[in-house]
């Protein structure tokens, strides 16, 4: 089974947010020893692996140079959940209040969200602290649709 055209670029999207809040928790924080000066040489002892994106790193470049564009596709109610289906280019989004919609892929890589839900189970979902909508996922032959919610 192939990999959806738009599963890569997402999830290369949020590791590197992810990898971005890293980055930013991490700076300015205090260290055990007192030392303040931010350098580090990669190397063992300091839990660092120089071959992964070091200042040395020709790879590891300047953020501002990274083009990046945003392309409205849907407007939805809390996302808990993104998902492919085997023998479809559509894309499967859970709403955390229980409805689940659906993104169609056209050949162009264009993306248009469709107007009803296609599983509305709002009614049979609790929304108190972190309940509702937690997980959606489809058979290996994408014949059944299964999802997980608190009721």
């Amino acid at each position: 089974m192939t990999a959806h055209p738009l599963l890569r670029p997402l999830a290369a999207a949020f590791v590197a947010l992810a990898l971005l809040t890293v980055g930013l928790t991490g700076c300015g924080g205090d260290d055990d020893d007192g030392d303040r000066s931010g350098s580090s040489s990669g190397s063992e002892s300091d839990g660092l692996d120089p071959a992964v994106g070091g200042a040395d790193d020709p790879g590891a470049g300047d953020l501002g140079q990274v083009a990046v564009e945003l392309t409205e596709v849907a407007q939805l109610d809390r996302p808990t959940v993104l998902t492919a289906r085997a023998g479809t280019t559509d894309l499967y989004v859970g709403e955390r209040a229980g409805q689940v919609r659906v993104l169609s892929v056209a050949a162009d890589g264009s993306v248009e969200a469709a107007g009803d839900p296609l599983l509305d189970i709002s009614d049979d979902v609790s929304l108190d602290g972190e309940q509702g909508l937690l997980g959606l996922a489809f058979s290996a032959d994408g014949a059944t649709m299964n999802v997980i919610y608190n009721n």
